[in-house]
């Protein structure tokens, strides 16, 4: 399944590497991030362990995600922008 998303922010950790925030551009936010999906060309791992993501009110948006590179090659690419509107290709 194909699904878009917007970078809504990239956080590079000194040895943990890409974080990629972005919001899901859809209306149903409940579905999973499977094992061999790509994002914009990347294989990416959605890291479950910073979600839910809230606001500053404490409010929960579903439709915030975390993805990493998967491969340590990968780890400090530099292709994404905030604001670019990529997609996120799943297996199911």
């Amino acid at each position: 399944m194909v699904r878009n998303f917007e970078v809504i922010k990239l956080i590079t950790h000194h040895n943990r590497g890409l974080f990629i925030f972005v919001r899901h551009l859809g209306t149903d936010h409940n579905f999973q991030v499977a094992e061999g999906s790509i994002f914009g060309g990347l294989p990416i791992y959605n890291y479950q362990e910073m979600q839910p993501i809230h606001d500053k009110n404490k409010n929960p948006q579903p439709d915030i995600f975390v993805f990493r590179p998967l491969a340590i090659e990968q780890y400090f690419d530099k292709r994404f922008k905030e604001g670019m509107k990529i997609t996120l290709t799943t297996p199911d």
